[in-house]
């Protein structure tokens, strides 16, 4: 669960860090795309406006058998999935959402991770 809990915290770090944390971050908005923000949502990033996105990640588990366990780390929101993917979402006109990498596994969380499971590890063989 403490994995879990700090993969929803790099989530949303990331947020901060403008898709830092999770890749090379995020690129300017087309023209077009700002053009619509404009029109529609002044005054606010398009990715801030609501902040739904960013507090929507969750966890869900762990599930543990006899064989292994796991935990997932998730954004229940429509659209994130088509920022992640960069792909087309049905309710926005039909255009692409710009790519917005929002969750990624990298080698510094894998690090981080072992340090927690070592922790808990060392915890409970004592």
């Amino acid at each position: 669960e403490k994995s879990a809990h700090y993969m929803e915290n790099q989530a949303r770090a990331n947020f901060r860090a403008r898709g830092r944390v999770m890749s090379e971050g995020w690129r300017k908005l087309a023209k077009s795309t700002e053009k619509y923000k404009a029109k529609h949502w002044s005054g606010k990033p398009m990715m801030v406006r609501t902040g739904l996105l960013k507090n929507a990640f969750l966890t869900m588990g762990p599930r543990i058998s006899k064989t292994g366990g796991e935990i997932m780390v998730y954004n229940p929101v429509r659209y994130a999935k088509y920022h992640q993917q960069n792909d087309k979402d049905d309710k926005n006109q039909g255009g692409k959402l710009p790519k917005r990498v929002l969750l990624r596994f990298q080698k510094t969380h894998e690090k981080e991770i072992r340090n927690i499971f070592e922790k808990w590890l060392g915890r409970i063989i004592q």
